[in-house]
């Protein structure tokens, strides 16, 4: 029981952690838009809690300008800071995935890119067996779609 809890405190560790490298990357950004760790003994998780778009004291004739404008001005730097830290995972997770290409298919080679927003695209080139690379192809797609929820991966062989 007490190495459960050992690994739960390390996770909440490694959860902690993240969020803070996150909130850094927000730090010229309003401070109302910071990502916070919850666990409430029932739910844990990690949570945006609060975006503040307009006040009463910006004055009331322009609430829907100013509302509009501050949403979209914070939700692009949530999204720029998400995409570099985005952009690293992704890189993480190809790397192993050439590496297990090289030691099952010495011959092939796999290179990505981004296709759109959520949506990448794989090439596996070189000499491999069909019926191998298929199943390999296969499960790269599903692993992709797993580890970046609601991410398409499209795979070409």
């Amino acid at each position: 029981m007490i190495i459960a809890g050992k690994k739960s405190i390390e996770m909440e560790n490694k959860i902690v952690e993240f969020v803070r490298e996150f909130n850094a990357g927000l730090e010229d950004s309003n401070e109302y838009n910071m990502l916070q760790y919850q666990n409430d003994g029932f739910q844990e998780g990690i949570v945006l809690p609060e975006i503040y778009l307009w006040s009463d004291d910006e004055g009331s004739d322009y609430f829907r300008t100013k509302a509009i404008s501050s949403l979209v001005r914070q939700l692009n730097k949530i999204q720029e800071v998400a995409g570099e830290i985005l952009a690293d995972e992704i890189e993480k997770f190809f790397a192993q995935k050439k590496t297990e290409i090289k030691e099952k298919f010495p011959e092939a080679k796999l290179k990505y890119s981004r296709t759109a927003i959520c949506r990448y695209k794989a090439v596996l080139s070189g000499q491999y067996n069909e019926d191998v690379m298929e199943q390999f192809a296969e499960t790269l797609e599903e692993d992709f779609k797993w580890l970046f929820s609601e991410f398409k991966l499209d795979v070409e062989y």
